[in-house]
């Protein structure tokens, strides 16, 4: 194999290869900073709940990763206590104070 051709080929493999990290380096990139979440508090009690009070806590959140978060369901660990508004979409690195407000659903149903 002449020297030229030996060139050629070495140069483009190391093309070759220099183009497949940089593509795997970008895909890769957006995966290893998901979003995060993080909370003022991660768990609040309440204490005990009267039927007709709506207990409400502001939790400060804030997205530290890269990508947009999304929450979708909160949930009590009173069956009969329900978040009135659940769903929560935040940008990456935006910060928003989050307040929730809990139903008393026995006591709507009672006669």
């Amino acid at each position: 194999m002449s020297i030229k051709k030996a060139i050629i080929v070495v140069l483009t493999t190391v093309i070759i290869l220099s183009g497949i990290f940089i593509a795997s380096y970008k895909f890769s990139s957006k995966s290893s900073q998901p979003p995060k979440i993080l909370l003022s508090e991660e768990e609040w009690d309440f204490g005990l709940v009267k039927p007709e009070e709506k207990p409400t806590h502001v939790f400060a959140t804030k997205n530290s990763g890269a990508e947009t978060v999304k929450i979708i369901s909160i949930k009590s660990s009173a069956d009969y206590l329900a978040p009135l508004r659940s769903e929560l979409s935040l940008k990456s690195q935006k910060e928003q104070d989050r307040r929730i407000s809990l139903s008393n659903h026995c006591h709507s149903n009672k006669n």
